[in-house]
């Protein structure tokens, strides 16, 4: 997928919504807007929007001095769901399907964008979650395979909603059994937005 005007647009206000989340004086936003313009006229419009992320979220990180933009949103997120982390657990153990259950907490998880929302009801997006129908359902293909593996790889996207995560890969432990042999658990290299990182 190539580029499109949506996309810089996106990166635009990514530099905007990255400097408020760091604090950042107008100099400093301005600034950091001006390198992504920089960024996207250098890149061009023929590469991927993952491929130019990395040097967009480069020149936003140098133009506002700071390693990760996002450091407190990420801290808060995940101390917020950390505090939600028994109510949901205790939704997770009284279901009929544990594991279905942990894994529409997952995707409740997935929908809540802490850097996105000013505010959110992560309980509110679960119910929601628990009363829909998979719009791609392969959970008993999920099921089989969680049951019947030995090892687990399992990408992270957000910080906040690894705890939803946490919860999942428990729960997959706890439906099994057993332990998986090995759990790799991939977060983000570096700083992007709210990703979890290293």
């Amino acid at each position: 997928m190539r580029m499109g005007l949506e996309c810089v647009t996106c990166f635009i206000r990514q530099a905007v919504k990255a400097s408020r989340a760091a604090g950042a004086v107008r100099e400093a936003t301005e600034r950091a807007v001006r390198e992504v313009m920089r960024v996207l006229l250098r890149e061009g419009w023929d590469r991927s929007p993952p491929e130019v992320a990395r040097p967009v979220y480069r020149a936003i990180r140098s133009a506002l001095g700071v390693n990760d933009p996002y450091r407190e949103v990420k801290r808060r997120s995940n101390e917020e769901m950390m505090a939600l982390y028994p109510r949901l657990k205790e939704v997770v153990r009284r279901a009929s399907d544990p594991l279905e259950a942990a894994v529409r907490v997952a995707i409740a998880g997935n929908v809540i964008d802490y850097a996105a929302l000013e505010t959110y009801d992560v309980m509110g997006t679960v119910e929601e979650v628990f009363r829909k129908d998979f719009a791609i359902n392969d959970y008993w293909e999920l099921s089989e395979a969680v049951r019947g593996a030995d090892k687990l790889l399992y990408f992270a996207d957000n910080a906040g909603e690894i705890v939803a995560d946490k919860l999942l890969i428990e729960t997959m432990i706890r439906v099994r059994g057993r332990p998986f042999t090995r759990v790799t658990f991939v977060v983000k290299g570096g700083p992007i937005i709210n990703d979890a990182t290293v």
